[in-house]
């Protein structure tokens, strides 16, 4: 009961946001939004066996739905206009950019297919050999597969760009992305892949301004796919069991809850004191990262342990807070949140202004805030992000239509 009044709480700031912005699509709005709508469901999960969620961790979650949209909602009120013009705002030659890729997958493929075939003999055997492994944080691929992963996660954002603006038709688009998409399936589990297919939807949306039904229809077809596949994979549900098909939509739907809703669940008990874990999650941890290249940080891997968020039900995510709070406490939930806001505000004002750096960095945003409820993933980027603006960069001045002066 106290999740479900949280919930609406925070639904009551997103409709103030929507009154305000009148963009269904602006941070203010997502934010409080997904977790107004996350709390209220976990509301109803106690019928599926998880633990009900009466912590004070609740009042946390309205805090912090309240300052990202209060500051999100200050940014985009008394923002000034952005000048769209410059390196950032050329056009880019796709047709060179989908040959060279196209090129580039029948070099690279080869490799990554003999990387999966070291790891077993058949599907389930890679699929849980690749699941194990980056659980331990260690690579799937090899370098060369890894890096040509990484790329991927800027180009195909770029091809959606291409996509919304029609330079491109569906089969090019395909023949690009849907390699590079299955790479990340394997290489970086469901999250990584859904993170990404969240952001291409928000590029879409921007360029476009509008999203087709039959896309929103067969994304969220894709989105279910994945999760099955993936629950298959890891052995969440059996399809060869005696069960009847009733029951494996019951086991298939429980698990889709717990992956998205197990992060609140699982941070109110550790708030509360009933979930004991290692705080090892870290909103620096890319800063860390880049430190340890002269050793001076060693980072901490960021999976965490195991704890039941329900009857037999085991988990080791625990929401964007379980960053924050561990380390910072409640002025620190204040700080990093209203920072996440007005990075990711920023980032959308300039992605809809046409700034082509910026729109994949807030296209990963709009996913992380979409993500949250389970992850952090708008500062421990950091890396990530001066990775793009690196690949962004060099694509501009060797794909760029219009020649650098």
């Amino acid at each position: 009961m106290y999740s479900f009044i949280a919930g609406l709480a925070l639904l009551a700031v997103a409709i103030l946001s929507r009154a305000t912005i009148r963009d269904t699509f602006h941070p203010s709005f997502i934010f409080p939004a997904i977790w107004g709508g996350g709390l209220c469901l976990i509301a109803f999960t106690p019928l599926l066996g998880f633990y009900a969620v009466e912590s004070d961790a609740l009042l946390i979650f309205i805090l912090g739905g309240a300052i990202f949209s209060a500051v999100s909602i200050s940014i985009s009120l008394f923002a000034k206009s952005f000048v769209h013009e410059g390196f950032f705002y050329r056009a880019l030659n796709f047709n060179d950019l989908f040959f060279l890729f196209a090129f580039m997958h029948l070099l690279v493929l080869p490799v990554a297919y003999s990387d999966l075939s070291a790891l077993g003999s058949n599907f389930e055997q890679i699929s849980y050999t690749a699941r194990a492994m980056s659980v331990a944080g260690e690579s799937v691929f090899g370098r060369l597969t890894a890096n040509y992963l990484l790329l991927g996660l800027v180009i195909i954002p770029l091809f959606t760009i291409a996509l919304a603006k029609r330079r491109i038709g569906w089969l090019k688009y395909l023949i690009i992305a849907f390699p590079w998409c299955a790479l990340i399936l394997v290489g970086s589990g469901r999250a990584g892949l859904i993170q990404m297919l969240l952001g291409l939807v928000f590029i879409y949306r921007v360029v476009h301004q509008k999203l087709p039904v039959k896309i929103m229809a067969c994304l969220g077809l894709l989105f279910l796919i994945i999760l099955f596949l993936g629950a298959i994979a890891t052995n969440k549900i059996d399809v060869s069991s005696d069960e009847s098909v009733g029951e494996v939509m019951s086991i298939m739907l429980t698990h889709i809850a717990g992956y998205a809703l197990q992060g609140p669940v699982l941070f109110s008990l550790y708030f509360d004191g009933t979930a004991r874990v290692f705080e090892n999650w870290n909103p620096f941890i890319s800063v860390c990262h880049l430190l340890s290249m002269v050793q001076l940080c060693t980072p901490l891997p960021m999976h965490s342990e195991f704890n039941l968020y329900g009857d037999g039900l085991e988990g080791n995510v625990y929401s964007l807070y379980f960053s924050i709070f561990p380390g910072f406490g409640v002025l620190g939930v204040v700080f990093f949140i209203a920072l996440y806001s007005a990075a990711s505000t920023y980032a959308y004002l300039k992605a809809k202004q046409g700034h082509i750096f910026y729109m994949v960095i807030s296209a990963y945003l709009y996913s992380a805030i979409v993500l949250s409820l389970f992850s952090d993933t708008f500062l421990p980027s950091l890396w990530f992000f001066m990775k793009v603006f690196v690949i962004v960069v060099f694509v501009l001045l060797f794909f760029s239509k219009k020649p650098i002066l």
